[in-house]
């Protein structure tokens, strides 16, 4: 039976309840149409009633459609799909004929059914912010926006309660929070009614900087202090905390405050502290400053500024030292140094006078009195430490300074290149050889390479050298680092042969006449002739003999035989174990 739906209508019970000023406003759960799409919306949680009537007038009779096959799932019935749904009739019919349209096609009405309430999220944007014993704290400038989602009907309103204000609609970004504690609670409602879990956040606002005090530590009468006065500074803040303490001298940098400063870092002619805190949020206090100046007479006080102040009149500046190196020293990545050099380590004191210097090598403790300049004669890294105290008790800050004791010679050697030949204790080289001087230091490095030839004038060695001079030569070499520590001089004795080898002929018999052509004699030989080639080299020798006959392959097969009647030119060349080479040529002829 074909059923005809013409209509439909959804009708649900409504409630709307407040439970506080601090809780969520509850939300009737209904039915939303679209303006934007036009579709249809309905909260998953209602039951639906479906009406059917003839005519499309709203006043028309209705007739609430019953189930017969499914009459307990039905009035009402529930949707059971997360959004897209649909109310069906088999096949579509011709609105005019009446007659089944084919291929046969459900009648569709689509419901979008929607029980998943939506999702908000807070979004905190300040310029400092910072977490301190679990709490969250943020600046004054502090916004927090809401966004909500829905992934079904759409956002209908989004609700927000403010420490004891009742919950309000949320329309922009949230300012002007109050300074200390302050609970938000928001949730979102989509159009259908589906509200979620309200989200309570808690956070602080801090825009109150720290308060600093201070506390002169040894202060023996009203503004008369002695050299060993500190000032001790105390900060509290009842937020976010304290983050840092900064105090400078006079009119230098500022520096953090970790532990009592010590008066004597006043400058003569200045004395002034200024200091301020800092909390965890950036929060800075208005600087405050402690001190005076002092008069141009000694034993006379100044004016001092309207705060609080004080004065003195003692020797607080320690002696001034330096640390300086006679003889072998370098500078590279340590200060380099040898078993020659000596350190000196000089101070004064303008004021009371230089009582003692102390010093130590490798140790914290400074337990040898300085007396005149010292050497270190064991390699490493050594760290000198060193202070010098005046006859009033002001002591130097220790200073450390790093050498490092070089007493071990660079390592050198050479290398020969090619060509090269070592024959029992001589080795041959020729004028085109290159020698090559290596030199390592794993510590100063390398200051410089000599090298000298048959005993003569010392040359600094720069780059790849040839000998070109035949004959035995003794090269010597060495280096040096760049504390003077020196390698031992090494030697090693070449022989330079530059000269080629000598070529030499005969033919096995004796020639039976001559002929000239264009201007040229050729000795005339017979068949059956053999030519023997041989070369002599008076040097370094292993000679290597090739010859061309009439410019053609290169060959080495000796003696030369099986010559058929023609012109001949052999073209000879001889090489010596160095590469050294000489050429010749023959010309001859065969004749039957």
């Amino acid at each position: 039976m074909k059923k005809l739906l013409a209509g439909f209508f959804i009708f649900t019970v409504t409630s709307l309840w407040i439970l506080s000023q601090e809780q969520p406003i509850k939300v009737e759960k209904k039915v939303y149409k679209s303006e934007e799409n036009n579709r249809l919306y309905v909260n998953k949680d209602l039951g639906i009633y479906i009406w059917l009537s003839t005519s499309p007038d709203s006043n028309a009779e209705k007739i609430r459609l019953m189930s017969e096959s499914s009459k307990e799932y039905s009035n009402p019935m529930f949707f059971d799909t997360e959004g897209y749904n649909t109310v069906r009739s088999p096949w579509r019919v011709d609105t005019t004929t009446k007659i089944p349209i084919y291929p046969r096609e459900d009648i569709i009405f689509e419901v979008y059914a929607d029980g998943l309430p939506p999702v908000s999220r807070s979004v905190f944007r300040a310029s400092s912010s910072t977490i301190i014993g679990g709490k969250q704290y943020y600046g004054s400038d502090l916004q927090v926006e809401i966004h909500a989602s829905d992934a079904v009907s759409g956002i209908e309103s989004i609700k927000y309660c403010l420490n004891d204000k009742p919950f309000a609609e949320y329309k922009e970004g949230l300012t002007g929070f109050k300074e200390g504690e302050n609970i938000l609670i928001y949730y979102s409602t989509d159009n259908v009614g589906n509200q979620e879990k309200a989200t309570e956040k808690v956070f602080y606002i801090d825009n109150t900087p720290p308060t600093t005090d201070f506390v002169i530590e040894g202060m023996t009468n009203e503004k008369y202090v002695s050299a060993n006065t500190t000032i001790q500074l105390t900060s509290t803040d009842s937020l976010s905390g304290v983050k840092a303490i900064y105090y400078r001298i006079n009119s230098g940098n500022n520096n953090r405050y970790y532990k009592p400063v010590p008066v004597s870092l006043l400058v003569a002619g200045a004395g002034t502290i200024s200091f301020y805190a800092v909390d965890n949020l950036g929060n800075k206090e208005t600087e405050q400053t402690i001190g005076g100046k002092k008069s141009a007479l000694e034993n006379e006080p100044s004016s001092v500024p309207e705060n609080v102040t004080f004065e003195f009149y003692v020797d607080r500046d320690p002696p001034e030292i330096k640390l300086s190196v006679e003889n072998d020293i370098y500078n590279g990545k340590y200060d380099f140094i040898s078993p020659r050099s000596k350190i000196k380590i000089e101070a004064k004191d303008e004021k009371a006078g230089v009582e003692k210097i102390l010093y130590s090598i490798n140790s914290n403790i400074l337990d040898n009195e300085y007396a005149e300049p010292f050497a270190i004669d064991n390699e490493g890294l050594k760290y000198v430490r060193f202070k010098a105290s005046d006859y009033v008790g002001n002591v130097s800050p220790v200073q450390i300074h790093a050498y490092f004791c070089d007493i071990t010679p660079p390592t050198t050697s050479i290398t020969i290149g090619s060509p090269k030949y070592a024959s029992r204790d001589t080795l041959f080289v020729s004028d085109k050889t290159k020698i090559s001087i290596h030199a390592s230091d794993n510590q100063s490095g390398i200051k410089e390479i000599i090298y000298s030839l048959n005993s003569e004038e010392n040359m600094v060695y720069n780059s790849p050298l040839t000998i070109t001079k035949p004959g035995i030569h003794r090269l010597s070499w060495t280096s040096s680092d760049n504390v003077n520590n020196a390698d031992t001089v090494k030697t090693q004795q070449i022989f330079v042969d530059n000269i080629p080898p000598v070529i030499h002929y005969h033919f096995s018999v004796e020639s039976i006449g001559n002929k000239t052509i264009r201007d040229e004699v050729y000795t005339i030989y017979p068949t059956n002739t053999m030519l023997y080639i041989a070369a002599t080299d008076a040097s370094s020798g292993g000679e290597k003999i090739e010859y061309k006959i009439n410019e053609g392959n290169k060959l080495t097969a000796n003696p030369i035989k099986g010559l058929i009647p023609g012109n001949y030119l052999v073209e000879i060349e001889a090489f010596d174990v160095l590469g050294n080479k000489n050429i010749k040529e023959i010309k001859f002829a065969i004749e039957k």
